[in-house]
């Protein structure tokens, strides 16, 4: 693989040099590699953005991401940056990524991508705090989310319209919808993706209720945080394994609640240093200078009000250093009006009332010029970088005409080359395809039912019998709100019985995992002996929504209901 790798590696940049202008061949990178590209530049611009750019761009020459992956990348670095000009580099990227057919709403892959590119662009303008454009996005958001049946994502995506209710003014009603979500993700069985939404809408009111100065009640609202995360790490047995946003790997876990935990430090020593209780504020930020994250740039920045607060003014100064660093020559903006009015303060704290001056007077330059520069209308700056782009393109294409016609042999061999290796490769994925396929349906259709325990008859086995007949014969997983109270309330049962039930006779499986296993072995019996039944009415029959009921059968048996029913 790594050969035909490199052959069509040569290929491109051969196409490259005799045409200036290759159209390169979208490419679907594997699940590892996508993550690997976007996570991996991620991770690297926080330390080396411009290296960061390089790592999206190789990954996609060599192959290991599409250019869809490309360009989402790119468009989260610029998103990231607090220079101006890249958020809107960021923005235009996005803009282009939703015209594409890479993020249509046909199918699921694709309407995912789309959710992907929504995220970046409501998190830019909720930093312009262009409410119109925020709400539409979000509104967007919202309703695909439900679309493909992902409710928490939803739900998660709701607590920025709270947000934008306050910006709006409207506050009640703003701190009304981020408490009907926190509500809402607070019900139903413990669930890691569930916990996950929930902390990050409880920042969010955070932020809001800092935005209003209600200090006061940020406080309970970080110690609810750090007691569910306390909760989680002590019982996480209990919730169920369904974020695809965190790692399954407990040391990840273990950051990931210390990230939080840290931050919701942050918050008390924050809230208790806007109130004016220092030695409260002192003894959080002791706390929050524990964890790892209080030295990175984000937790440095955080913090950063409770050090002015606190008089820590080198603390102070280091992180405005790092600020300035990255803001490089856009010096235009509102981060570098608050550097320089930070170094003002901190002169008149040491008694450099001269130097405080100064700063203070360059503050007031360059905030005036922000000022202005918010009031003017950026309609002439795009339409001239519109116009400098077509010039670039006419000049481009000039040349290329130019070079094109002592290349079309060249051009035209190797296009046949590519195309009939190409097709060879086809064929031979299709076949490798199609044999893996008749493999896998031969496994589910020689695997029957899950194997009971071997365990002697006792009276635990008997009732655990009595259950899971009742359960199959009456059918009652088809019902989709099917939950574990009604068995317990129906066989007057205790959580930890059940749960004991389940590890012991029904293979260590959850009650959703062993409810899913049921309704998964009802699916593969009515695809096999009802062809004529549709998908939608077999999912409905058992209890799933169309796409959950796609992911969970593609997860268990490596194939998706329509490839088994294709292959029987």
């Amino acid at each position: 693989m790594k050969k035909k790798g490199a052959f069509f590696v040569i290929l491109a940049v051969l196409c490259a040099a005799c045409t200036r202008s290759p159209k390169p061949v979208e490419r679907v990178a594997a699940p590892s590699d996508t993550i690997y590209t976007i996570l991996g530049a991620r991770t690297l611009y926080s330390t080396d953005p411009d290296r960061a750019l390089v790592l999206a761009d190789s990954a996609y020459l060599i192959g290991n991401s599409s250019a869809y992956e490309r360009d989402l990348t790119r468009a989260t670095i610029y998103g990231r940056s607090q220079i101006n000009p890249q958020r809107d580099k960021a923005l235009e990227i996005c803009m282009e990524l939703l015209q594409s057919d890479s993020t249509s709403v046909d199918n699921m892959r694709t309407a995912k991508h789309r959710l992907e590119v929504l995220s970046i662009v409501t998190d830019i303008y909720r930093l312009r705090r262009d409410t119109e454009n925020w709400t539409k996005y979000i509104v967007e958001s919202i309703e695909l989310n439900r679309a493909m049946g992902f409710e928490t994502d939803a739900l998660r995506t709701e607590a920025e319209m709270g947000m934008v209710l306050v910006f709006l003014g409207q506050n009640e009603a703003g701190m009304q919808k981020l408490d009907a979500v926190l509500e809402a993700l607070s019900k139903g069985e413990p669930s890691v993706d569930r916990l996950d939404a929930w902390v990050v809408c409880a920042k969010r009111k955070i932020n809001m209720l800092t935005e209003l100065n209600r200090h006061q009640e940020v406080i309970p609202l970080s110690q609810e945080i750090i007691d569910k995360l306390d909760y989680y790490q002590a019982h996480a047995r209990l919730f169920a394994e369904d974020s695809y946003r965190l790692p399954p790997i407990a040391e990840d876990r273990t950051r990931w609640c210390d990230y939080y935990r840290c931050q919701a430090h942050g918050f008390q020593s924050l809230a208790y240093a806007y109130m004016g209780n220092l030695p409260e504020a002192k003894r959080e930020l002791s706390v929050f200078e524990t964890y790892a994250y209080s030295r990175s740039y984000g937790g440095r920045r955080m913090i950063s009000p409770v050090w002015k607060r606190l008089g820590e003014w080198n603390k102070l100064l280091a992180i405005d250093d790092a600020i300035e660093k990255r803001l490089g020559t856009d010096t235009l903006n509102s981060n570098y009006t608050l550097i320089l009015h930070d170094r003002s303060e901190a002169a008149r704290a040491r008694g450099h009332l001269e130097e405080a001056l100064a700063w203070m007077a360059r503050y007031a330059d360059v905030q005036q010029k922000v000022d202005q520069q918010l009031l003017e209308s950026q309609t002439q700056e795009y339409a001239e970088s519109y116009l400098h782009r077509e010039k670039e393109r006419e000049v481009l294409a000039a040349k290329e005409q130019a070079h094109r016609m002592r290349v079309y042999v060249i051009v035209f061999l190797v296009l046949f080359v590519s195309a009939v290796i190409t097709i060879l490769v086809l064929v031979l994925q299709r076949k490798q395809i199609f044999q893996k396929n008749q493999a896998l349906v031969r496994l589910i259709n020689e695997k029957g039912p899950a194997e009971k325990s071997t365990r002697s008859d006792g009276p635990d086995e008997r009732l655990f019998r009595q259950i899971d007949t009742a359960i199959r014969e009456e059918r009652l997983y088809a019902n989709a709100n099917l939950q574990r109270q009604d068995i317990l309330d129906r066989w007057s049962l205790r959580r930890q019985t059940l749960n004991e039930l389940l590890s012991a006779y029904a293979g260590g499986d959850s009650f959703p995992a062993y409810i899913n296993t049921l309704r998964l072995e009802e699916a593969v019996h009515q695809l096999r002996e009802n062809p004529e039944k549709t998908l939608l009415a077999i999912a409905e029959s058992i209890g799933f929504t169309p796409a959950n009921f796609r992911l969970q059968f593609k997860q268990r048996y490596g194939m998706s209901p329509q490839e088994y029913r294709e292959n029987l």
